[in-house]
């Protein structure tokens, strides 16, 4: 799930109910503990990427009961080292950390995107379609609890309540519509209409709710930064020059991210392929095959690259294995459209005999 989907399930978490720890500095900071909570799987997962880069791989870790158990008790002590004795305060972090493990599933995302409208002709959808998908569910369900809150304040006033309700429903009306055009601004007027009616106004002590909130921002900053990195190289791999993309693509490499790692991988491998580094070419694929979010494209580059022409004459010159790949690739029905190119290659590299037929049964 995308790092937005998270974020708003922990900001609904802590800011549906009245119950705060207790101190000034706790209470201030707990809408941001919530919201780290809810990352606790993934920063922890970063940490241990960062410690031994070699043990762990990018969500390797992330369902692991070990992982969940570790992390769900260093936050209950967290909480009880500040004195926090309300049970249901305990509920909500726990809550907030396990919903992580919920919706990181791979068939909950895909239902999301789905319910959302996401065709599923393309593969695995793209993060722009996860980002859209989460904030128009998640960010529907955020603007249901705010008004709520307001609703149930015995200060507020009855008109400003009815305008509260009515909200709620046009909300409900622009998110069935699934144009971001109305539900953005739809679920924008109900948050300020929250804030409005709550008399809520920003001070300098509410920045304590960022402090928690560094090592998720850390982690973003990592991960843009490598993004950034690997989109140069692309840039450079396209424009040919393969011994310059090297630089930024080595270097996003070398950066503990928890992002998958294909993109840079399939690039670096054609830069090592176009400078006569072969085995290093078919190594970069080798890594990422079996890549959870996306193995099929690896798959079929490593499908090319077993009967690309640099190959003839080497080890590397594997047919049989080209058919392989690409047979496992167009009988996969979670493959998209990458499975309709498997089909497609397929039939022309057998026409053209490029790779042997498969054996009769």
């Amino acid at each position: 799930m995308a790092t937005i989907g998270h974020t708003l399930v922990g900001l609904t978490l802590a800011a549906g109910p009245k119950s705060r720890p207790p101190g000034r500095i706790l209470g201030l900071m707990w809408i941001g503990l919530v919201i780290l909570f809810a990352h606790l799987i993934d920063i922890s997962e970063w940490m241990l990427l960062l410690l031994a880069p070699g043990k762990f791989s990018t969500h390797s870790v992330t369902n692991q009961p070990w992982l969940i158990i570790t992390v769900t008790l260093c936050a209950f002590v967290l909480l009880a080292s500040g004195r926090v004795k309300n049970p249901f305060l305990y509920l909500v972090a726990g809550t907030s950390i396990l919903s992580h493990v919920l919706l990181d599933h791979r068939s909950i995302r895909l239902s999301l995107a789905n319910l959302y409208g996401w065709s599923g002709d393309q593969g695995f959808p793209t993060f722009r379609e996860m980002f859209v998908s989460e904030v128009w569910l998640f960010g529907l369900v955020f603007s249901f609890v705010v008004l709520i809150r307001s609703l149930r304040e015995p200060r507020i006033k009855r008109p400003t309540k009815y305008l509260g309700a009515g909200l709620a429903a046009i909300a409900t009306v622009a998110a069935l519509s699934r144009l971001p055009i109305l539900w953005i601004p739809a679920y924008s007027l109900a948050v300020i209409h929250t804030c409005l009616a709550m008399k809520w106004s920003p001070r300098p002590a509410h920045l304590w709710v960022m402090v928690p909130l560094a090592p998720l921002l850390a982690l973003v900053v990592t991960e843009v930064y490598a993004a950034r990195l690997q989109s140069r190289g692309q840039e450079l791999t396209q424009a040919k020059e393969y011994q310059a993309a090297l630089v930024p693509l080595e270097g996003a490499l070398r950066i503990a991210t928890r992002s998958s790692k294909v993109g840079t991988r399939v690039y670096l491998s054609t830069c090592k392929y176009m400078l006569n580094d072969l085995p290093d070419a078919e190594h970069q694929l080798l890594q990422v095959i079996d890549d959870p979010e996306n193995p099929y494209w690896p798959r079929l580059m490593l499908a090319y690259f077993y009967v690309a022409p640099k190959t003839k004459g080497t080890p590397l010159h594997r047919p049989e294995e080209t058919r392989r790949l690409l047979e496992s690739i167009a009988n996969d029905p979670r493959a998209g459209q990458t499975s309709e190119i498997a089909r497609g290659q397929l039939k022309r590299m057998i026409d053209e005999h490029i790779i042997p037929p498969a054996a009769p049964n």
